[in-house]
């Protein structure tokens, strides 16, 4: 919806700084329109200026919401005016629709900033659910690595005898068993060990 909010308001600031060129350079088709609905020519200057105002308060309002506000709903009123001028006039052909298009944009604008646009609650929300999201994943891996290093510990048991890297252990929670070293440079020994009480051939 954001997106949809930045693409109608940078298309009614351009319709608008369009409007607002013609009224500044005064083409013929410009001024046959205004002697038809009755408004001086004087009057497009000031036209012109509160249109490029109203489009630039809408460029500005993306980043300042109540700006992009107060200039959607300026235009909006505007071009209700430039209606009820035309109605007046009886030109029923509104200007071939211009001031109806530039109307439709102007409240187009005016309605996505307003629900579109994301507040400072919606911001705080979701800032606040990503550090709840975040500490969750945290306390996972931490239970992960508790239960990891529980088993390790439950699971190993020191050997007996110091042997070296290649060497079998017997743990001391073995009855009997056989350990096995194996050193660099001598002959591979084999231990046989039992409990104190068993009796075995040497």
């Amino acid at each position: 919806m954001f997106a949809a909010y930045i693409i109608v308001t940078v298309l009614a600031a351009a319709a608008n700084l369009y409007a607002a060129t013609n009224d500044f350079t005064r083409p013929q088709w410009l001024l046959a329109n205004m002697t038809k609905v009755g408004v001086p020519e004087s009057w497009l200057t000031p036209l012109g200026v509160l249109k490029a105002a109203g489009a630039v308060g809408l460029l500005v309002g993306i980043g300042v919401p109540w700006i992009g506000t107060a200039a959607a709903v300026g235009l909006t009123l505007f071009f209700v005016g430039a209606l009820i001028t035309h109605l007046r006039a009886r030109d029923y052909s509104f200007g071939n629709g211009v001031p109806v298009m530039f109307l439709i944009l102007a409240v187009a604008a005016l309605l996505f900033g307003l629900y579109a646009r994301p507040t400072q609650a919606s911001n705080q929300r979701g800032e606040k659910e990503e550090a709840v999201a975040e500490a969750l994943i945290r306390q996972r891996v931490e239970d992960g690595r508790r239960r990891f290093a529980r088993r390790t510990s439950t699971a190993s048991c020191p050997s007996m005898h110091p042997t070296s890297f290649h060497s079998i252990s017997i743990r001391p929670c073995d009855t009997s068993g056989l350990t096995i070293n194996v050193e660099p440079g001598k002959k591979p020994s084999l231990h046989i060990l039992a409990p104190s009480s068993t009796k075995y051939a040497s």
